[in-house]
């Protein structure tokens, strides 16, 4: 299973409960495919997608072995304010040098 599994379970209507059960598949999700998936976020309603984040965030503290690094960085160029905390929850512990800019540049001008 992966991302187009995770994608074909979602049901349609987003006031529709999720399977969180297959949320590890998404995890280590190659750049490509991360970027897939921060578009196909964008046509969900905020709510699911904070909901999807939170969750992440949620198993990564009690699975150790599941990695969503590179979905939270696609989080943090989310419309939604509360998705991009969220996502910036996630990264607490990256030890990506990468993330110095974006996070320098939410910091000045990010009203979240």
């Amino acid at each position: 299973m992966g991302l187009d599994e995770f994608i074909n379970q979602l049901p349609e209507d987003d006031q529709s409960a999720i399977n969180y059960a297959s949320l590890p598949e998404l995890s280590r999700l190659t750049g490509p495919e991360a970027s897939e998936f921060g578009q196909l976020w964008l046509e969900w309603s905020s709510e699911r997608v904070l909901d999807i984040v939170e969750r992440m965030v949620s198993l990564c503290e009690t699975q150790p072995d599941v990695e969503f690094e590179v979905i939270y960085k696609q989080g943090l160029n989310h419309p939604d304010p509360a998705v991009r905390v969220a996502s910036l929850k996630g990264l607490e512990e990256s030890e990506d040098r990468a993330l110095v800019i974006p996070l320098s540049k939410i910091l000045k001008s990010d009203p979240a």
